[in-house]
């Protein structure tokens, strides 16, 4: 597959944190690509970029079929990234069935290439003190986790419908930093950090942390040399939950005391945060879902879409850095 200015590119999820830069990386290799955006966004972060803007609806199988007429590449980024059970039905409708709908749509139109953005939450997590890769099977089930079943969903959807004849590729990014995080995921991290004072607590996991321009760029490798059928962990570096908050304490010229917190406490500390929020009819900031994440850790390797893509992540805390300068221009 060629990508050149000639390449008729659709990127979903456009107005997001990882599709905003997939768009730049786009457009600054001469491709003016059609974003796919809600009825009821203002694209106001497109209107000055050199992009096509398609108004639609991702869970409408007609706003997708009209959104890849005459399109070679499809960037399948759009998702609702969220652990919070109330939102299970909306990811079920956007992760799932947006993917479907997307997928159906690409092979009634013939698009030539297809990238999905998934997740490594879509792979299973590693045993303790072990890294995961491409191949690590999924073990969310016994969690009923929201945002690993609709996504590892979503994955299926995809590589299923590779032998009807879709040419696509799987991409699985770990927890992105960097400028523009407009939904607030891991740069929710250092705005949290930022008002620490005296003691912290850590779950025991951990996470792979990764410049979000450096996966904006492995979509692009992979659609030029990812193989048919395929995933690729699009990763960093495999950081302990205690050793990234003192990392971004460091960045942000504060310090406090770090205390790693047992599995045990934190789960009990996320079913009392449930009740009481669920009572009072409130967004409970921990949730059940977010502590079987936290107090494990999901660590993975990008050797894979190092040696076939070319990938080559870029300094994480450099992205750590721009999302702390980024967040500091915020009003």
């Amino acid at each position: 597959m060629i990508l050149d200015k000639h390449t008729r590119v659709l990127v979903t999820g456009a107005t997001g944190f990882l599709g905003m830069h997939t768009i730049r990386m786009l457009t600054e290799s001469g491709i003016t690509p059609r974003v796919f955006v809600w009825d009821r966004e203002t694209p106001t972060l497109l209107k000055e970029s050199d992009t096509e803007i398609f108004t639609g609806d991702i869970t409408r199988f007609d706003d997708c079929v009209a959104a890849t007429r005459d399109i070679d590449v499809v960037f399948h980024v759009a998702a609702k990234v969220s652990f919070q059970p109330s939102e299970r039905n909306v990811q079920e409708k956007i992760n799932t069935g947006g993917t479907q709908n997307m997928v159906s749509a690409s092979l009634q139109n013939r698009v030539k290439r297809f990238v999905h953005v998934s997740t490594v939450n879509a792979l299973g997590y590693p045993d303790d003190g072990a890294v995961g890769d491409e191949n690590t099977p999924f073990n969310w089930t016994p969690f009923n986790i929201g945002y690993m079943e609709t996504k590892k969903a979503a994955q299926d959807a995809v590589l299923n419908a590779v032998p009807e004849g879709l040419d696509a590729v799987v991409c699985n990014p770990s927890t992105m930093f960097g400028p523009f995080d407009v939904n607030m995921n891991a740069a929710s991290y250092v705005k949290g950090l930022s008002h620490v004072r005296g003691l912290m607590i850590c779950p025991p996991g951990g996470t792979n942390i990764v410049d979000v321009r450096s996966v904006a760029r492995g979509l692009l490798q992979a659609a030029v040399n990812g193989r048919k059928g395929n995933c690729y962990i699009l990763g960093g570096l495999n950081l302990t939950y205690k050793e990234l908050f003192s990392g971004i304490l460091n960045l942000l010229g504060k310090r406090a005391g770090l205390v790693t917190v047992p599995a045990p406490v934190i789960l009990a500390a996320a079913r009392a945060c449930e009740t009481v929020c669920n009572a009072a009819k409130r967004i409970p900031p921990l949730t059940v879902d977010m502590a079987q994440g936290a107090i494990r850790k999901l660590f993975y390797s990008s050797e894979k879409a190092k040696r076939e893509l070319g990938y080559r992540p870029g300094d994480p805390w450099k992205a750590v850095s721009d999302t702390i300068k980024w967040l500091e221009i915020l009003p």
